[in-house]
């Protein structure tokens, strides 16, 4: 998860993260990967996931780099994958730019740094995003 401030672990965090955990078991189901296993926990930090799919570790990442392009939520989603080897898949692996700021667009780790944004209006766009993405489930 991405989420802004001291506070990570909060109603609006886990019903994001949730969210995401969803997407990643359609994502699997579609592309006729297995998850062999799965945790969950919150901490302090805030939501975290682990999921151990049956997939090669290339393919698995360019899928969970156009699910969170894809989704509403996306953006908000810290989808890390890891190799059999133990490396972790960035986004640089496949020669994307950082991540961009949920608000204005320029790099989010130099607005975060700058605080250039703040909390308030950050959170109140995150609510909006959990909000579209509320209204798009099937009842």
């Amino acid at each position: 998860m991405v989420a802004p401030g001291p506070m990570k672990d909060s109603a609006l965090t886990r019903r994001i993260f949730n969210h995401g955990v969803t997407a990643l078991h359609t994502l699997a189901e579609e592309y006729g990967w297995t998850i062999r296993e799965q945790a969950a926990l919150a901490s302090a930090s805030g939501p975290e996931g682990l999921l151990a799919i049956d997939a090669p570790a290339q393919a698995l990442k360019q899928a969970t780099i156009a699910l969170e392009q894809r989704y509403p939520l996306g953006r908000l989603w810290d989808i890390d994958v890891l190799t059999a080897e133990g490396e972790i898949l960035s986004r640089r692996h496949f020669a994307l730019p950082a991540r961009r700021c949920l608000l204005c667009g320029q790099s989010a780790a130099e607005c975060a740094r700058g605080k250039t944004h703040a909390l308030t209006d950050l959170l109140t766009h995150m609510e909006a995003l959990l909000h579209d993405a509320d209204s798009r489930q099937p009842d």
